[in-house]
C-alpha cells in the first residue's frame, strides 16, 4: 500500500481530535508533524515513517481508552485491581 497525504492525514486528525494544535507540514522532502502553538518539531521523517508513527500514537491511545474503560467497569463492579497482579 502506498503511503499517501491523505493517510496520513486521516491519522493527524485521528490524533488531534479535531482540536487543529498539530498539521503535517512538507520541507524540503520531509514530512514534519509540528504544533501549531510555537511551531514546535514532534516527528520528522519520510511519508511511510510519518505515517507509521501516528499509527503507533493512535494504537496507544486506543490501548489507553480500553484499559481505561476496563477500569472504570471493574471499579463499578466493585472489584479491586492490586498493583502487583499481572494478569488483567
Amino acid at each position: 500500500m502506498k503511503t499517501t497525504n491523505e493517510s496520513i492525514k486521516f491519522y493527524l486528525e485521528l490524533i488531534d481530535n479535531g482540536s487543529k494544535t498539530i498539521y503535517l507540514s512538507t520541507e524540503n522532502g520531509t514530512n514534519n508533524i509540528k504544533t501549531t502553538k510555537g511551531n514546535e518539531l514532534i516527528f520528522s521523517g519520510t511519508k511511510k515513517e510519518v505515517y507509521k508513527f501516528l499509527v503507533g500514537i493512535y494504537r496507544i491511545m486506543c490501548l489507553k481508552e480500553a484499559f481505561s474503560l476496563f477500569l472504570r467497569i471493574r471499579n463499578e463492579q466493585g472489584k479491586t485491581i492490586p498493583i502487583y497482579q499481572t494478569d488483567i
